[in-house]
Protein backbone atom coordinates (compact mmCIF):
# COMPACT_ATOMS: atom_id res chain seq x y z
CA UNK A 1 0.00 0.00 0.00
CA UNK A 2 1.10 3.38 -0.70
CA UNK A 3 1.57 5.75 1.80
CA UNK A 4 2.39 8.97 2.06
CA UNK A 5 1.77 12.01 4.85
CA UNK A 6 3.70 15.44 3.59
CA UNK A 7 1.29 17.51 4.61
CA UNK A 8 -1.88 17.80 5.73
CA UNK A 9 -4.71 19.95 3.53
CA UNK A 10 -7.27 21.78 4.64
CA UNK A 11 -10.13 23.39 2.25
CA UNK A 12 -11.73 25.00 5.07
CA UNK A 13 -15.16 25.64 5.01
CA UNK A 14 -16.91 28.65 5.93
CA UNK A 15 -17.70 31.10 8.37
CA UNK A 16 -20.18 33.37 6.52
CA UNK A 17 -19.89 36.42 9.20
CA UNK A 18 -21.14 39.89 8.41
CA UNK A 19 -18.43 41.63 10.04
CA UNK A 20 -19.38 44.54 8.80
CA UNK A 21 -22.47 45.31 9.09
CA UNK A 22 -23.26 47.25 5.35
CA UNK A 23 -21.12 44.36 4.07
CA UNK A 24 -22.91 41.11 2.25
CA UNK A 25 -21.56 37.35 2.67
CA UNK A 26 -18.71 36.18 0.09
CA UNK A 27 -19.82 32.95 -1.38
CA UNK A 28 -18.23 29.56 -2.10
CA UNK A 29 -14.88 30.85 0.13
CA UNK A 30 -12.01 28.46 1.06
CA UNK A 31 -8.46 28.54 2.12
CA UNK A 32 -6.49 25.44 0.88
CA UNK A 33 -2.92 25.45 2.93
CA UNK A 34 -0.10 23.76 1.54
CA UNK A 35 0.83 22.25 5.46
CA UNK A 36 -0.67 22.51 9.07
CA UNK A 37 2.62 22.42 11.05
CA UNK A 38 2.57 25.29 13.51
CA UNK A 39 5.50 28.21 12.67
CA UNK A 40 6.00 26.49 9.16
CA UNK A 41 5.74 28.87 5.71
CA UNK A 42 2.78 27.80 4.14
CA UNK A 43 1.01 28.82 0.37
CA UNK A 44 -2.88 29.81 0.54
CA UNK A 45 -5.06 29.29 -2.42
CA UNK A 46 -8.01 31.77 -1.29
CA UNK A 47 -11.20 31.41 -3.46
CA UNK A 48 -14.64 32.97 -2.79
CA UNK A 49 -17.61 34.15 -5.46
CA UNK A 50 -18.53 38.11 -5.20
CA UNK A 51 -22.11 38.16 -4.24
CA UNK A 52 -21.92 42.11 -5.44
CA UNK A 53 -20.02 43.88 -8.36
CA UNK A 54 -16.67 45.14 -7.37
CA UNK A 55 -15.83 48.20 -9.34
CA UNK A 56 -12.85 49.22 -11.21
CA UNK A 57 -9.94 50.82 -8.83
CA UNK A 58 -11.62 48.45 -5.90
CA UNK A 59 -10.30 46.21 -3.73
CA UNK A 60 -9.81 42.52 -2.26
CA UNK A 61 -8.19 42.72 1.13
CA UNK A 62 -6.86 39.62 2.89
CA UNK A 63 -6.45 39.92 6.57
CA UNK A 64 -5.10 36.63 8.48
CA UNK A 65 -6.05 36.58 12.36
CA UNK A 66 -4.18 39.72 13.58
CA UNK A 67 -0.80 38.52 16.12
CA UNK A 68 -1.01 35.15 14.47
CA UNK A 69 -0.04 35.15 11.40
CA UNK A 70 3.32 36.30 9.76
CA UNK A 71 3.46 38.15 6.57
CA UNK A 72 7.54 37.82 5.45
CA UNK A 73 8.89 41.43 5.32
CA UNK A 74 10.06 40.67 1.32
CA UNK A 75 6.50 39.66 0.21
CA UNK A 76 5.22 41.13 -2.84
CA UNK A 77 3.36 41.43 -5.98
CA UNK A 78 5.89 38.31 -7.41
CA UNK A 79 4.59 35.88 -4.50
CA UNK A 80 0.83 36.95 -5.62
CA UNK A 81 -1.36 35.13 -8.21
CA UNK A 82 -4.98 36.66 -9.00
CA UNK A 83 -7.33 35.11 -11.18
CA UNK A 84 -11.21 35.05 -12.48
CA UNK A 85 -13.95 33.32 -13.31
CA UNK A 86 -16.72 34.16 -14.65
CA UNK A 87 -18.71 31.16 -16.96
CA UNK A 88 -15.15 29.47 -18.36
CA UNK A 89 -11.95 28.90 -16.36
CA UNK A 90 -10.15 30.74 -14.58
CA UNK A 91 -8.03 33.30 -16.52
CA UNK A 92 -4.82 35.17 -14.93
CA UNK A 93 -5.07 38.92 -13.79
CA UNK A 94 -1.47 40.86 -14.35
CA UNK A 95 -0.36 41.67 -11.34
CA UNK A 96 2.50 44.70 -10.33
CA UNK A 97 3.52 47.28 -7.52
CA UNK A 98 0.92 49.59 -8.13
CA UNK A 99 -2.34 49.44 -10.10
CA UNK A 100 -2.52 51.62 -13.65
CA UNK A 101 -4.65 51.29 -16.55
CA UNK A 102 -3.81 47.60 -17.15
CA UNK A 103 -2.38 46.27 -13.78
CA UNK A 104 -3.35 45.16 -10.56
CA UNK A 105 -1.76 45.98 -8.03
CA UNK A 106 -0.75 44.58 -5.07
CA UNK A 107 0.30 46.41 -1.75
CA UNK A 108 1.56 44.64 1.59
CA UNK A 109 1.39 45.11 5.19
CA UNK A 110 4.01 42.77 6.71
CA UNK A 111 4.41 41.11 10.02
CA UNK A 112 2.08 39.36 12.19
CA UNK A 113 -0.62 42.30 11.88
CA UNK A 114 -0.42 42.29 8.04
CA UNK A 115 -2.47 42.01 5.28
CA UNK A 116 -2.56 41.34 1.53
CA UNK A 117 -4.41 44.51 -0.73
CA UNK A 118 -5.10 43.60 -3.92
CA UNK A 119 -6.02 47.14 -5.69
CA UNK A 120 -8.06 46.95 -9.16
CA UNK A 121 -7.15 48.46 -11.98
CA UNK A 122 -8.69 51.34 -13.33
CA UNK A 123 -10.19 49.09 -16.73
CA UNK A 124 -11.35 46.24 -15.02
CA UNK A 125 -13.37 45.02 -12.24
CA UNK A 126 -15.27 42.32 -11.03
CA UNK A 127 -19.63 41.67 -12.07
CA UNK A 128 -21.34 39.68 -9.30
CA UNK A 129 -20.98 35.72 -9.30
CA UNK A 130 -17.19 36.17 -10.65
CA UNK A 131 -15.21 32.89 -8.87
CA UNK A 132 -11.68 34.71 -7.38
CA UNK A 133 -8.69 32.78 -6.94
CA UNK A 134 -5.97 34.16 -5.10
CA UNK A 135 -2.68 31.84 -4.62
CA UNK A 136 -0.10 33.35 -1.91
CA UNK A 137 3.45 32.17 -1.63
CA UNK A 138 5.63 30.04 -3.97
CA UNK A 139 2.42 28.58 -5.54
CA UNK A 140 2.09 31.51 -7.63
CA UNK A 141 3.82 30.80 -10.83
CA UNK A 142 2.17 33.36 -13.30
CA UNK A 143 4.88 35.44 -14.56
CA UNK A 144 7.56 35.53 -11.83
CA UNK A 145 7.37 32.46 -9.42
CA UNK A 146 7.26 33.61 -5.70
CA UNK A 147 9.74 32.70 -3.16
CA UNK A 148 7.76 34.11 0.05
CA UNK A 149 5.12 32.44 2.07
CA UNK A 150 3.39 33.33 4.51
CA UNK A 151 4.16 32.16 8.47
CA UNK A 152 2.03 29.78 10.28
CA UNK A 153 1.09 30.87 14.26
CA UNK A 154 3.02 29.33 16.36
CA UNK A 155 0.49 26.89 17.92
CA UNK A 156 -1.76 24.51 17.11
CA UNK A 157 -5.93 25.71 17.16
CA UNK A 158 -8.39 27.25 14.49
CA UNK A 159 -7.86 30.71 13.00
CA UNK A 160 -9.70 33.43 10.66
CA UNK A 161 -8.34 34.45 6.89
CA UNK A 162 -10.62 37.52 6.52
CA UNK A 163 -11.52 38.49 2.89
CA UNK A 164 -13.44 41.63 2.13
CA UNK A 165 -13.88 43.61 -1.00
CA UNK A 166 -13.97 47.41 -1.09
CA UNK A 167 -14.79 50.26 -3.31
CA UNK A 168 -12.53 52.73 -4.18
CA UNK A 169 -13.44 55.03 -1.05
CA UNK A 170 -12.78 52.10 0.84
CA UNK A 171 -16.58 51.34 1.43
CA UNK A 172 -16.89 47.94 2.21
CA UNK A 173 -19.21 46.04 -0.56
CA UNK A 174 -19.09 41.89 0.97
CA UNK A 175 -17.28 40.05 3.62
CA UNK A 176 -16.87 36.58 4.96
CA UNK A 177 -13.94 34.66 6.68
CA UNK A 178 -12.76 31.07 6.34
CA UNK A 179 -11.15 29.21 9.32
CA UNK A 180 -7.79 27.80 8.95
CA UNK A 181 -6.76 24.63 11.27
CA UNK A 182 -3.39 24.19 12.74
CA UNK A 183 -2.21 21.33 13.95
CA UNK A 184 0.96 19.57 15.21
CA UNK A 185 2.49 17.38 12.74
CA UNK A 186 2.17 13.62 12.02
CA UNK A 187 4.97 11.57 11.99
CA UNK A 188 5.28 8.93 8.79
CA UNK A 189 6.37 5.30 9.65
CA UNK A 190 5.78 1.92 9.39
CA UNK A 191 3.70 1.97 12.51
CA UNK A 192 0.97 3.53 9.75
CA UNK A 193 0.38 0.11 8.71
CA UNK A 194 -1.32 -0.75 11.78
CA UNK A 195 -3.02 2.54 12.78
CA UNK A 196 -6.82 3.19 11.83
CA UNK A 197 -7.09 5.44 9.16
CA UNK A 198 -6.82 9.01 9.73
CA UNK A 199 -10.12 11.06 8.80
CA UNK A 200 -10.23 14.86 7.39
CA UNK A 201 -11.47 17.52 4.99
CA UNK A 202 -15.18 16.51 6.28
CA UNK A 203 -17.55 18.54 4.03
CA UNK A 204 -19.79 20.55 3.56
CA UNK A 205 -19.32 22.34 7.18
CA UNK A 206 -21.55 25.45 8.02
CA UNK A 207 -24.54 26.68 6.53
CA UNK A 208 -25.08 25.87 3.17
CA UNK A 209 -28.01 27.23 0.47
CA UNK A 210 -31.72 26.61 0.84
CA UNK A 211 -33.03 24.30 -1.85
CA UNK A 212 -30.37 21.93 -1.72
CA UNK A 213 -31.89 18.69 -1.34
CA UNK A 214 -29.74 16.60 -2.94
CA UNK A 215 -26.18 16.87 -0.94
CA UNK A 216 -22.96 15.39 -1.34
CA UNK A 217 -20.55 14.58 1.85
CA UNK A 218 -17.01 13.64 1.60
CA UNK A 219 -14.24 12.89 3.79
CA UNK A 220 -10.76 11.91 2.87
CA UNK A 221 -8.70 9.14 4.56
CA UNK A 222 -5.08 8.93 4.40
CA UNK A 223 -4.65 5.67 3.25
CA UNK A 224 -7.12 3.01 1.47
CA UNK A 225 -10.39 2.56 3.23
CA UNK A 226 -14.21 1.78 3.65
CA UNK A 227 -15.64 4.25 5.27
CA UNK A 228 -19.61 4.25 6.87
CA UNK A 229 -22.44 6.59 8.76
CA UNK A 230 -25.02 6.77 11.11
CA UNK A 231 -26.99 9.72 12.60
CA UNK A 232 -26.43 8.27 16.46
CA UNK A 233 -23.15 9.50 17.75
CA UNK A 234 -21.01 6.12 19.51
CA UNK A 235 -22.44 3.59 16.58
CA UNK A 236 -19.46 1.18 16.16
CA UNK A 237 -18.56 0.80 12.53
CA UNK A 238 -19.96 -2.72 12.31
CA UNK A 239 -23.32 -1.94 13.43
CA UNK A 240 -23.41 1.03 10.47
CA UNK A 241 -25.45 0.27 7.54
CA UNK A 242 -24.96 3.22 5.74
CA UNK A 243 -21.98 3.28 3.93
CA UNK A 244 -19.59 5.95 1.47
CA UNK A 245 -18.66 5.12 -1.84
CA UNK A 246 -14.75 5.94 -3.51
CA UNK A 247 -14.03 8.48 -6.03
CA UNK A 248 -11.21 7.58 -8.06
CA UNK A 249 -9.41 6.32 -4.77
CA UNK A 250 -10.56 4.51 -1.89
CA UNK A 251 -8.82 8.12 -0.04
CA UNK A 252 -11.77 10.08 -0.82
CA UNK A 253 -15.35 8.63 0.18
CA UNK A 254 -18.10 10.79 -0.60
CA UNK A 255 -22.23 9.52 -0.48
CA UNK A 256 -25.55 11.96 -2.06
CA UNK A 257 -27.96 12.30 0.01
CA UNK A 258 -32.05 13.37 -0.99
CA UNK A 259 -34.44 14.61 0.67
CA UNK A 260 -32.76 17.13 2.53
CA UNK A 261 -35.25 20.36 4.14
CA UNK A 262 -34.27 23.60 4.29
CA UNK A 263 -34.00 25.47 8.16
CA UNK A 264 -32.64 22.17 9.16
CA UNK A 265 -29.45 21.12 10.59
CA UNK A 266 -28.20 17.66 10.24
CA UNK A 267 -25.16 15.63 11.54
CA UNK A 268 -23.21 12.63 10.60
CA UNK A 269 -20.82 10.64 12.43
CA UNK A 270 -18.26 8.75 10.38
CA UNK A 271 -16.04 5.63 11.11
CA UNK A 272 -13.79 3.91 9.12
CA UNK A 273 -11.69 0.80 8.26
CA UNK A 274 -8.64 0.00 6.42
CA UNK A 275 -7.47 -3.71 4.63
CA UNK A 276 -5.81 -4.24 7.47
CA UNK A 277 -9.15 -4.20 9.80
CA UNK A 278 -7.75 -1.30 11.57
CA UNK A 279 -11.24 0.75 12.61
CA UNK A 280 -11.87 4.02 14.55
CA UNK A 281 -13.25 3.93 17.74
CA UNK A 282 -14.20 7.55 17.71
CA UNK A 283 -16.80 9.65 15.88
CA UNK A 284 -15.79 11.75 12.77
CA UNK A 285 -18.04 14.41 12.55
CA UNK A 286 -19.76 16.05 9.03
CA UNK A 287 -22.21 18.92 10.32
CA UNK A 288 -23.85 21.37 8.60
CA UNK A 289 -27.43 23.03 8.00
CA UNK A 290 -29.46 23.95 5.12
CA UNK A 291 -30.73 27.93 5.39
CA UNK A 292 -34.32 29.17 5.66
CA UNK A 293 -36.31 29.47 2.33
CA UNK A 294 -35.40 32.40 0.72
CA UNK A 295 -38.59 34.41 -0.25
CA UNK A 296 -39.25 34.46 -4.05
CA UNK A 297 -37.55 36.82 -6.14
CA UNK A 298 -38.77 40.31 -7.34
CA UNK A 299 -40.10 40.67 -11.08
CA UNK A 300 -37.77 43.46 -11.78
CA UNK A 301 -34.83 43.26 -13.21
CA UNK A 302 -32.30 42.46 -10.63
CA UNK A 303 -33.47 38.68 -10.50
CA UNK A 304 -30.75 37.77 -12.51
CA UNK A 305 -28.65 38.80 -9.82
CA UNK A 306 -30.49 37.44 -6.73
CA UNK A 307 -30.46 33.93 -8.95
CA UNK A 308 -26.39 34.48 -9.24
CA UNK A 309 -26.23 34.64 -5.52
CA UNK A 310 -25.79 31.30 -2.71
CA UNK A 311 -24.00 28.66 -3.51
CA UNK A 312 -23.09 24.90 -2.54
CA UNK A 313 -23.83 21.71 -4.25
CA UNK A 314 -26.25 21.39 -7.20
CA UNK A 315 -27.36 25.22 -7.30
CA UNK A 316 -28.86 26.77 -9.93
CA UNK A 317 -26.59 29.31 -11.64
CA UNK A 318 -27.56 32.40 -13.36
CA UNK A 319 -31.44 29.95 -13.21
CA UNK A 320 -29.88 28.08 -15.90
CA UNK A 321 -30.00 23.76 -14.76
CA UNK A 322 -26.12 24.11 -15.06
CA UNK A 323 -24.53 22.13 -12.41
CA UNK A 324 -22.28 23.44 -9.48
CA UNK A 325 -19.04 22.56 -11.26
CA UNK A 326 -16.17 20.69 -9.47
CA UNK A 327 -12.80 20.60 -8.88
CA UNK A 328 -9.59 18.27 -8.84
CA UNK A 329 -6.18 18.75 -6.93
CA UNK A 330 -3.15 17.08 -8.49
CA UNK A 331 -0.33 16.75 -6.45
CA UNK A 332 2.97 14.69 -6.05
CA UNK A 333 6.37 14.50 -6.96
CA UNK A 334 8.80 14.71 -9.79
CA UNK A 335 11.96 16.16 -10.87
CA UNK A 336 13.14 19.42 -9.09
CA UNK A 337 12.75 22.94 -10.77
CA UNK A 338 10.93 21.39 -13.57
CA UNK A 339 7.71 22.13 -15.57
CA UNK A 340 4.76 19.40 -15.88
CA UNK A 341 2.03 19.90 -18.26
CA UNK A 342 -1.27 18.28 -17.38
CA UNK A 343 -3.65 16.82 -19.61
CA UNK A 344 -7.46 16.42 -19.33
CA UNK A 345 -8.09 13.76 -22.11
CA UNK A 346 -5.54 13.99 -23.96
CA UNK A 347 -5.51 17.69 -24.60
CA UNK A 348 -2.74 19.97 -22.36
CA UNK A 349 -4.97 22.07 -20.18
CA UNK A 350 -2.16 23.94 -17.83
CA UNK A 351 1.36 23.50 -16.61
CA UNK A 352 2.67 23.54 -12.87
CA UNK A 353 6.59 23.72 -11.61
CA UNK A 354 7.54 21.47 -9.29
CA UNK A 355 9.99 22.66 -6.16
CA UNK A 356 13.50 22.55 -5.24
CA UNK A 357 12.20 18.87 -3.62
CA UNK A 358 10.21 17.92 -6.35
CA UNK A 359 6.80 18.38 -4.69
CA UNK A 360 3.96 20.07 -6.93
CA UNK A 361 0.53 20.93 -6.81
CA UNK A 362 -1.98 22.02 -8.74
CA UNK A 363 -5.97 22.45 -9.16
CA UNK A 364 -8.15 22.24 -12.00
CA UNK A 365 -11.23 23.88 -11.30
CA UNK A 366 -14.40 24.66 -13.39
CA UNK A 367 -15.14 21.11 -14.09
CA UNK A 368 -18.72 19.89 -14.70
CA UNK A 369 -19.90 16.13 -13.81
CA UNK A 370 -18.59 13.74 -16.00
CA UNK A 371 -15.60 10.97 -16.29
CA UNK A 372 -12.05 12.63 -17.06
CA UNK A 373 -8.75 10.68 -17.32
CA UNK A 374 -6.23 13.31 -16.30
CA UNK A 375 -2.24 13.21 -17.10
CA UNK A 376 0.48 14.40 -16.32
CA UNK A 377 4.46 14.37 -17.78
CA UNK A 378 7.59 16.14 -17.38
CA UNK A 379 10.82 17.73 -18.73
CA UNK A 380 13.86 17.11 -16.79
CA UNK A 381 16.97 20.02 -17.00
CA UNK A 382 18.42 18.17 -20.15
CA UNK A 383 14.87 18.66 -22.05
CA UNK A 384 14.35 14.81 -21.77
CA UNK A 385 10.66 14.09 -21.46
CA UNK A 386 8.77 11.23 -18.72
CA UNK A 387 6.66 8.54 -19.89
CA UNK A 388 2.97 9.70 -19.48
CA UNK A 389 0.97 9.45 -15.55
CA UNK A 390 -2.63 8.99 -15.84
CA UNK A 391 -5.55 8.60 -13.83
CA UNK A 392 -9.31 8.47 -14.64
CA UNK A 393 -12.10 10.08 -12.20
CA UNK A 394 -15.68 10.38 -12.24
CA UNK A 395 -16.79 13.74 -11.29
CA UNK A 396 -19.56 14.30 -9.32
CA UNK A 397 -21.14 17.95 -9.16
CA UNK A 398 -20.15 20.53 -6.72
CA UNK A 399 -16.85 18.16 -5.43
CA UNK A 400 -13.75 18.79 -4.50
CA UNK A 401 -11.40 16.22 -5.69
CA UNK A 402 -7.89 15.17 -5.13
CA UNK A 403 -5.19 12.47 -6.95
CA UNK A 404 -2.45 12.41 -4.43
CA UNK A 405 1.18 10.39 -4.38
CA UNK A 406 2.18 11.04 -7.84
CA UNK A 407 5.07 10.31 -8.53
CA UNK A 408 6.74 10.94 -12.03
CA UNK A 409 9.02 8.14 -13.80
CA UNK A 410 12.65 8.93 -13.93
CA UNK A 411 13.75 10.23 -17.10
CA UNK A 412 16.32 7.92 -18.85
CA UNK A 413 19.08 7.97 -21.38
CA UNK A 414 21.95 5.55 -21.99
CA UNK A 415 25.50 6.88 -22.47
CA UNK A 416 25.58 4.62 -25.32
CA UNK A 417 23.04 2.11 -26.87
CA UNK A 418 25.63 -0.09 -28.87
CA UNK A 419 27.91 -2.26 -26.89
CA UNK A 420 30.39 -5.16 -27.16
CA UNK A 421 29.56 -7.88 -24.25
CA UNK A 422 31.73 -6.68 -21.35
CA UNK A 423 31.81 -3.68 -21.94
CA UNK A 424 30.17 -1.58 -19.34
CA UNK A 425 26.46 0.34 -19.60
CA UNK A 426 26.01 3.69 -18.46
CA UNK A 427 22.37 5.02 -17.80
CA UNK A 428 21.10 7.92 -16.37
CA UNK A 429 18.63 10.76 -15.91
CA UNK A 430 16.59 12.15 -13.61
CA UNK A 431 14.35 11.49 -10.56
CA UNK A 432 12.56 12.60 -7.42
CA UNK A 433 15.31 14.12 -5.55
CA UNK A 434 16.68 11.21 -2.85
CA UNK A 435 14.66 8.44 -4.32
CA UNK A 436 15.45 5.23 -4.93
CA UNK A 437 15.86 4.19 -8.69
CA UNK A 438 15.31 0.93 -9.97
CA UNK A 439 16.55 -0.45 -13.07
CA UNK A 440 15.33 -3.10 -15.43
CA UNK A 441 17.16 -4.56 -18.20
CA UNK A 442 15.98 -7.54 -20.58
CA UNK A 443 16.62 -9.29 -23.33
CA UNK A 444 13.80 -9.01 -26.20
CA UNK A 445 12.81 -12.80 -26.68
CA UNK A 446 9.50 -14.82 -27.38
CA UNK A 447 7.01 -16.09 -24.83
CA UNK A 448 9.22 -13.64 -22.10
CA UNK A 449 7.95 -11.15 -19.62
CA UNK A 450 9.58 -7.99 -20.19
CA UNK A 451 9.41 -6.64 -16.68
CA UNK A 452 11.77 -7.82 -14.00
CA UNK A 453 13.03 -11.67 -15.45
CA UNK A 454 16.40 -9.93 -16.63
CA UNK A 455 18.45 -7.77 -14.50
CA UNK A 456 17.70 -5.35 -12.12
CA UNK A 457 20.04 -2.11 -10.57
CA UNK A 458 19.51 0.12 -8.42
CA UNK A 459 20.84 3.53 -7.44
CA UNK A 460 20.08 6.76 -5.69
CA UNK A 461 18.97 9.87 -7.06
CA UNK A 462 21.24 12.91 -5.83
CA UNK A 463 20.00 15.42 -3.33
CA UNK A 464 22.17 18.13 -3.21
CA UNK A 465 25.26 16.41 -4.17
CA UNK A 466 28.49 19.05 -5.07
CA UNK A 467 28.52 18.96 -9.56
CA UNK A 468 24.81 17.36 -9.81
CA UNK A 469 21.95 18.61 -10.50
CA UNK A 470 19.10 17.17 -7.52
CA UNK A 471 17.52 14.39 -8.63
CA UNK A 472 20.50 13.50 -11.16
CA UNK A 473 20.82 9.20 -10.90
CA UNK A 474 23.14 7.10 -12.67
CA UNK A 475 23.42 3.73 -12.42
CA UNK A 476 26.50 1.40 -14.57
CA UNK A 477 26.65 -2.26 -14.66
CA UNK A 478 29.01 -5.20 -16.16
CA UNK A 479 27.73 -6.81 -19.26
CA UNK A 480 29.97 -9.63 -19.59
CA UNK A 481 26.71 -12.40 -18.44
CA UNK A 482 25.09 -11.04 -21.31
CA UNK A 483 24.36 -12.13 -24.71
CA UNK A 484 24.41 -10.77 -28.65
CA UNK A 485 20.94 -9.28 -28.75
CA UNK A 486 18.44 -6.74 -28.44
CA UNK A 487 17.31 -5.51 -24.56
CA UNK A 488 14.67 -3.17 -23.38
CA UNK A 489 15.91 -0.69 -20.73
CA UNK A 490 13.23 1.10 -18.24
CA UNK A 491 13.26 2.18 -14.62
CA UNK A 492 11.13 3.30 -12.04
CA UNK A 493 11.48 5.39 -8.92
CA UNK A 494 10.72 4.79 -5.25
CA UNK A 495 9.78 7.20 -2.42
CA UNK A 496 10.26 6.77 1.34
CA UNK A 497 10.25 3.32 0.42
CA UNK A 498 6.53 3.47 0.03
CA UNK A 499 4.96 5.32 -3.31
CA UNK A 500 6.46 4.23 -6.46
CA UNK A 501 6.22 5.61 -10.05
CA UNK A 502 5.20 3.90 -13.20
CA UNK A 503 7.98 2.75 -15.60
CA UNK A 504 10.32 5.33 -17.31
CA UNK A 505 9.82 5.15 -21.19
CA UNK A 506 12.06 2.44 -22.84
CA UNK A 507 15.25 2.80 -24.16
CA UNK A 508 16.61 -0.36 -26.23
CA UNK A 509 20.38 -1.32 -25.49
CA UNK A 510 22.25 -3.62 -28.62
CA UNK A 511 24.79 -5.75 -27.59
CA UNK A 512 26.93 -7.02 -30.51
CA UNK A 513 25.35 -4.82 -32.84
CA UNK A 514 22.99 -1.56 -33.02
CA UNK A 515 19.47 -2.04 -31.22
CA UNK A 516 16.57 -3.75 -33.58
CA UNK A 517 13.21 -3.37 -31.46
CA UNK A 518 11.22 -5.93 -32.90
CA UNK A 519 7.78 -4.79 -31.72
CA UNK A 520 6.11 -8.01 -33.06
CA UNK A 521 7.56 -9.69 -29.95
CA UNK A 522 5.48 -7.14 -27.88
CA UNK A 523 1.87 -8.50 -29.28
CA UNK A 524 1.71 -10.82 -27.25
CA UNK A 525 0.39 -8.33 -24.34
CA UNK A 526 -0.40 -11.63 -21.80
CA UNK A 527 2.72 -13.69 -22.50
CA UNK A 528 1.38 -16.72 -22.95
CA UNK A 529 3.03 -17.52 -26.44
CA UNK A 530 -0.26 -16.55 -28.30
CA UNK A 531 -1.66 -14.02 -29.60
CA UNK A 532 -5.37 -14.02 -29.78
CA UNK A 533 -8.42 -12.31 -27.83
CA UNK A 534 -7.73 -11.99 -24.50
CA UNK A 535 -4.90 -10.07 -25.67
CA UNK A 536 -7.17 -7.88 -28.04
CA UNK A 537 -9.36 -7.23 -24.83
CA UNK A 538 -6.30 -6.57 -22.55
CA UNK A 539 -5.42 -3.44 -25.60
CA UNK A 540 -9.24 -2.22 -25.88
CA UNK A 541 -8.97 -2.02 -22.15
CA UNK A 542 -5.95 0.54 -22.53
CA UNK A 543 -6.97 1.89 -26.14
CA UNK A 544 -5.82 5.66 -26.00
CA UNK A 545 -4.13 5.62 -23.38
CA UNK A 546 -0.19 5.44 -22.73
CA UNK A 547 0.23 2.16 -20.39
CA UNK A 548 3.61 1.09 -21.89
CA UNK A 549 2.99 -2.62 -21.38
CA UNK A 550 0.25 -2.23 -24.53
CA UNK A 551 1.66 0.21 -26.21
CA UNK A 552 3.24 -2.58 -28.37
CA UNK A 553 5.27 0.30 -30.85
CA UNK A 554 5.50 2.30 -27.56
CA UNK A 555 5.02 5.83 -29.71
CA UNK A 556 3.19 6.92 -26.51
CA UNK A 557 -0.62 5.99 -27.51
CA UNK A 558 -2.39 2.76 -27.84
CA UNK A 559 -4.22 2.99 -31.28
CA UNK A 560 -5.04 1.80 -34.54
CA UNK A 561 -0.85 1.31 -35.37
CA UNK A 562 -0.65 -1.21 -31.98
CA UNK A 563 -3.92 -3.02 -33.68
CA UNK A 564 -2.12 -3.33 -36.63
CA UNK A 565 0.82 -5.10 -35.30
CA UNK A 566 -1.31 -7.48 -33.28
CA UNK A 567 -3.78 -8.33 -36.29
CA UNK A 568 0.05 -9.37 -38.42
CA UNK A 569 0.88 -11.13 -35.45
CA UNK A 570 -2.35 -12.85 -34.78
CA UNK A 571 -2.00 -16.67 -33.83
CA UNK A 572 -5.76 -16.88 -32.83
Amino acid sequence: MRIFLLAIFFITTFLFSAETVSAASLTYVKDLIFTSNPNATSTHTVEFTATNAVPVSGKIVITPEGGYFNIPVAFDYTDVDFSVASSGPFMDRQLAASADALNDGVSVVSGLSGSITINLNSSGGLNAGDRVRLEFGSNADFGEIGDQNIVNPSSAGSFKIRIQTKNSSDAPIDSAAAMIAIIEPVSVSANVLSQAPIRSNGLPAGEIPAGSDMVEISLNTNKEATCRYDTVSGTDYDSMTNTFSSTGSSTVHMVTLSGLLDNTSYTFYVRCKDSGNFTNDDDFIISFSLKATPPPPSTGGESEAVSRRGGGSGAIIGGSERLYLSSVLLEGWAYPITNLNILKDGEIISGVMSGQDGFFKKEISGLERGTYTFSIYAQDGDKRKSSIFSSTLSLRQGTNNKISDIVIAPSIELKNDTLKVGDKAVVFGESVPGSTVELFVDKQQKNKNTIGEGSKFTASSTKGVKGFRDGSWKISFDTSSFENGTYEVKARSILNGQAESSFSRIVWLGMGGEPKPDFSLRADLNKDGKVNLIDFSILLVHWGGSDQNTDINLDGTVNLSDFSIMLFNWTG
